[in-house]
């Protein structure tokens, strides 16, 4: 049994711990990806073995149930995004599927807003009349992309995020930045351009771009030959973030994984 947590970290409940072998990581997301502690301390060798995974909320909840006999139902989740109003920013104590409704009164502005049940990389679009997912401990709100921009390609976007470095901003200080981001995608679905660009931010030692294409194309032994068995989909939620092509790589990566399990 393998026990990973931040390095560093002052809770006993880590570094005293018995009976399991102890690694740390540090560094921001995707430093807690599962998919990466695997591959780095004990790697998928096959089709055939197994490897089951806990968080610290699951362990948490497993003990409640054994000790006490009843279901932990308590959530500590962060309300963020730019579409939430600044002085409503934060955390806050609620229970298990916790209605949208009340979760968004009296915090966000008026306008056409997107409600995401977990982070904005891996979380799910939700309604106001929705209740947050079971295993979430994020909300977020962004403002819809709903207004195109006239002749947008062909501006300087001084003022856009852009880690291929299409836009003049891309070739700034990034971290003395912060931009207003909204749904819109500011482009269409396209081919495959920049192989190099994904493995800039692939957390774990696979090609990003061949693996995908394999699985597209159904191709799953080559898929495997590439690390398919090393892989979740939220490992590739950073690679389809900074895709110019506009790939949904974790649907991707999701529906070839369901597909191969039923080979």
């Amino acid at each position: 049994m393998h026990l990973v947590y931040r390095k560093n970290t002052p809770c006993k409940a880590f570094t005293d711990a018995a009976n399991v072998e102890k690694h740390t990581v540090e560094g921001p997301h995707p430093a807690a990806n599962p998919s990466l502690h695997i591959q780095k301390i004990a790697p998928i060798l096959g089709p055939d073995d197994a490897v089951w995974t806990l968080s610290a909320l699951d362990v948490v909840a497993i003990g409640h149930l054994l000790t006490r006999g009843k279901v932990f139902t308590d959530r500590i989740i962060s309300i963020a995004g730019p579409g939430v109003l600044p002085n409503c920013i934060g955390y806050f104590k609620v229970r298990n599927g916790f209605p949208v409704s009340a979760l968004v009164a009296g915090r966000i502005p008026k306008g056409s807003m997107r409600f995401i049940s977990g982070d904005p990389l891996m979380g799910k679009k939700v309604d106001i009349d929705d209740f947050m997912g079971f295993s979430e401990t994020a909300f977020t709100v962004i403002p819809e992309g709903e207004e195109r921009e006239f002749l947008h390609f062909m501006g300087l976007g001084g003022n856009k995020y852009s880690f291929s470095r299409a836009y003049i901003s891309g070739h700034m200080d990034s971290k003395k930045r912060s931009y207003d981001f909204t749904t819109n995608q500011h482009g269409e679905h396209r081919a495959f351009i920049d192989s190099a660009l994904y493995d800039k931010v692939m957390p774990l030692d696979v090609p990003t771009m061949l693996l995908v294409k394999a699985v597209m194309a159904e191709d799953f032994d080559r898929a495997e030959e590439l690390g398919l068995l090393d892989v979740d989909s939220e490992d590739f939620a950073l690679p389809t973030f900074v895709c110019p092509s506009k790939m949904e790589m974790t649907e991707i990566i999701k529906g070839g994984l369901r597909r191969h399990g039923k080979q």
